[in-house]
């Protein structure tokens, strides 16, 4: 039998290595908690706020925001992504984009676009051919100006850039790729923002974080829709999202869409601007991203833009008197007319104009004769969504890693312990 001196001089060797190791142990299991209180806090910190965001919150800050923006004016650039079913006047058409002066009076619904149109045919030209069109609307009369094209590939002798045709409508109808649309000021589907919040049925299902701001989501379950607001930017609206496609119509809607994808728009960049006639401050998305109905992106990018300058009437109309002789006049009831009573001109130039579509068509037919013979032209990859930062595994992996490497070598070292500690017999 061992002696009792014998017995402390193996003993001894466990407890300093038990307390040589034990402060590293403690250190990894600190810096996993302190790592897992710091994404528990994330996740929580507007649930644990003093006044905690209700639903008649945002929807008193959607109306005061819609509230204070009067007129807009200034120029966006919109962009299709591999787009093949826009309808400029030609047949076959890819990267179609434009630029757009805007002008829109929201208090009393007028609207004017000046569109410069670029798209390339592909097998014709690298060059992009480009059309003007203006179209406006003073609360009674929607007003479309028709342009020869600006630039065409082919010798012609249709004038470039020159007005021809003027069309009268009763609709004051909205492109969908508008800045309004964007805002959440205008929507081709259910109203604006503040009307479908305050007619439908609406809840707080949740907070999301998108690109580090903490979003609220609010969802209206009568039309399957989401919508993420950020209360650091004054509830501006960051996403317009549909929870399930519809094939049935929906109550408040224009008509019943098939197949629409689920995600519809993005808004990304945002910009602060001071209004000239309050002072008061509005947040505006700079940059949108909405999935077209041919489930392909549709990029809108503000270049400039000026809030709440003084705006007319007259700026929102197309006075006929102000065209060159020869414009055909299409009213909205009754045959029509032309300007200057110069019908000759129009027939010539809309004789010309036959001309050249038809040289386009026969140059296109010729282009995609060998792609024929081997099927279907291929359209490209459409180009993806910008998808909703997903940052929570970022937050929890640390924790999980420091966690479980603090385990592995806290049994390592136990074992290894154990295994060199001399057994007392």
């Amino acid at each position: 039998m061992r002696s009792p001196a014998l017995a402390r001089s193996h003993s001894l060797p466990r407890i300093n290595l038990e307390r040589r190791n034990c402060g590293w142990r403690w250190r990894a299991w600190v810096v996993a908690l302190v790592w897992f209180a710091f994404a528990v806090g994330a996740d929580l910190r507007l649930e644990a706020s003093e006044e905690p965001i209700d639903l008649g919150t945002i929807q008193l800050a959607v109306e005061q925001r819609a509230q204070k923006i009067k007129t807009l004016s200034g120029r966006v650039r919109v962009v299709h992504h591999n787009q093949s079913k826009a309808q400029p006047p030609t047949n076959t058409f890819e990267g179609l984009a434009y630029e757009t002066e805007f002008r829109y009076h929201v208090t009393n619904g007028w609207m004017y676009h000046d569109d410069q149109r670029t798209w390339v045919m592909s097998g014709i030209s690298q060059q992009p051919f480009r059309v003007r069109t203006i179209e406006s609307f003073d609360g009674t009369t929607r007003a479309t100006l028709l342009h020869t094209l600006e630039w065409c590939p082919i010798a012609s002798a249709v004038p470039p850039n020159q007005p021809y045709k003027l069309r009268l409508h009763s609709s004051g109808g909205q492109s969908q790729d508008t800045l309004l649309h964007a805002m959440g000021l205008a929507s081709e589907e259910f109203g604006n923002l503040q009307s479908l919040l305050r007619d439908r049925e609406v809840r707080i299902s949740g907070y999301r974080r998108l690109d580090n701001d903490e979003c609220i989501v609010v969802t209206i379950p009568e039309l399957s829709v989401e919508l993420v607001f950020d209360p650091q930017k004054e509830f501006v609206l960051r996403q317009y999202k549909r929870l399930r496609s519809l094939s049935e119509p929906v109550t408040g809607s224009r008509e019943s869409i098939p197949n629409l994808p689920e995600l519809r728009r993005i808004n990304s960049e945002f910009k602060e601007f001071v209004l000239p006639d309050t002072g008061e401050s509005v947040w505006v998305p700079m940059r949108s991203t909405r999935m077209g109905r041919d489930a392909k992106p549709v990029d809108l990018e503000v270049i400039d833009l000026r809030l709440n300058e003084p705006l007319e009437q007259a700026q929102f109309q197309i006075d006929p008197a102000s065209l060159p002789d020869g414009i055909r006049i299409e009213p909205l009831t009754g045959p029509p007319s032309y300007t200057g009573d110069r019908r000759d001109l129009f027939d010539e130039l809309q004789r010309q104009i036959d001309d050249q579509d038809k040289s386009l068509e026969e140059l296109r037919r010729r282009a995609e004769g060998p792609r024929a013979m081997n099927g279907p032209r291929p359209t490209g990859r459409p180009t993806p969504m910008p998808a909703e930062r997903k940052s929570d595994w970022i937050l929890w992996l640390p924790a999980v890693v420091i966690a479980l490497a603090g385990y592995r070598l806290w049994s390592w070292r136990r074992h290894r312990i154990t295994s060199d500690t001399p057994r007392r017999d």
